[in-house]
């Protein structure tokens, strides 16, 4: 969450003032293709995840930024996979979605600590095919946990006129 909640800054396309939000999405695409290092199963696949979220309250002291909000989530995905051995294939795949809450805090200077904590309940359909079809839903509760530090090194100004920073930011999740 660290790296998707907050204020975003926006100007209204009617009325032209600049105003903020808390709303929040973000889109994944991932493809990866591989295989074992004896070349016996090969893999390919896509998965594709939309994020979406709101703060619903926002705190601040000198020192932090308190944020609890709501968010949900959509997940699809496939997969390929072939034996070198013997020519056998597989498929795989998922499609699901979930909802959830989460609390977070950050650092109100440049550089400080961050953390989150998510609660959300997850619903998946599987589906696996091989010599015929395997269909399964999965469905649960899963938490997860963020804590870390967000060490601003250096920023500089291009001769374009963009701001370019250095962080490092060790974090655990």
């Amino acid at each position: 969450l660290h790296d998707h909640i907050g204020e975003t800054l926006y100007v209204d396309p009617i009325s032209g003032e600049q105003r903020s939000t808390t709303f929040w999405m973000i889109q994944r695409g991932d493809w990866s293709e591989f295989s074992d290092e004896s070349g016996q199963i090969t893999t390919d696949g896509n998965v594709a995840i939309t994020h979406i979220g709101k703060d619903l309250y926002t705190a601040r002291n000198g020192e932090f930024t308190y944020r609890l909000g709501v968010l949900g989530s959509y997940a699809n995905g496939d997969f390929d996979m072939e034996s070198g051995l013997d020519g056998k294939k597989a498929k795989g795949s998922f499609d699901g979605w979930s909802i959830g809450a989460y609390a977070a805090f950050e650092s109100t200077a440049e550089s400080g600590p961050y953390g989150s904590l998510q609660l959300r309940y997850n619903n998946f359909d599987n589906e696996v095919s091989r010599m015929g079809k395997h269909k399964y839903e999965v469905d649960g509760v899963s938490v997860t946990a963020e804590l870390g530090y967000d060490q601003l090194l250096s920023r500089m100004t291009t001769s374009g006129g963009r701001d370019v920073e250095w962080r490092l930011e060790p974090h655990v999740r």
